[in-house]
């Protein structure tokens, strides 16, 4: 029994990807991509042992609420997805006025798709980033800027990003 809800809901996320990054193709959506990375960022924190919300249920609180399942601790997350550029490049619009404001979050999910739609996600403590965009100019696996630490290669984990962040 469970293996067939793990099938249906890989079939169903599959579709859901297949669906809204068709979308933001053939539009040019962002909407559409908006949506997707932030269920790409919940099935990711879950995968990861956290319990996501939806986050945007009271003004300014980012668009997921995540609750550690160990310790219980509450973290709002929100979330920012770009497609590679022309150029090979990522730019992530970060502070907004209103509630896409990254600064009413404690962390922010960037999730990078490049052009064979590979998945690549930073997260990055809200604290470090003071410019209103973010760029990553290269392929994820060739950055080496600034936020490269903060590159995901498995879970999410929250104290490995603080860790990071302490160092700096």
């Amino acid at each position: 029994m469970n293996d067939t809800v793990q099938i249906e809901t890989k079939i169903s996320f599959d579709y859901l990807t297949d669906f809204l990054l068709s979308d933001y193709h053939e539009r040019r959506n962002h909407t559409s991509l908006g949506v997707y990375g932030e269920q790409y960022a919940k099935r990711l924190l879950l995968d990861s042992g956290y319990l996501a919300l939806k986050g945007n249920l009271t003004p300014f609180s980012g668009d997921l609420r995540t609750i550690d399942t160990q310790t219980f601790t509450e973290t709002h997350v929100e979330v920012k997805t770009a497609y590679c550029s022309a150029t090979g490049g990522y730019s992530f619009c970060l502070k907004k006025q209103g509630k896409t404001d990254i600064c009413h979050s404690d962390y922010a999910i960037l999730i990078c798709i490049d052009r064979y739609l590979n998945h690549y996600v930073y997260c990055i403590h809200c604290n470090l980033i003071k410019n209103q965009s973010l760029k990553i100019p290269t392929h994820p696996n060739n950055y080496a800027g600034k936020y490269a630490p903060f590159l995901v290669r498995q879970n999410i984990n929250f104290d490995d990003t603080r860790k990071v962040a302490a160092l700096w």
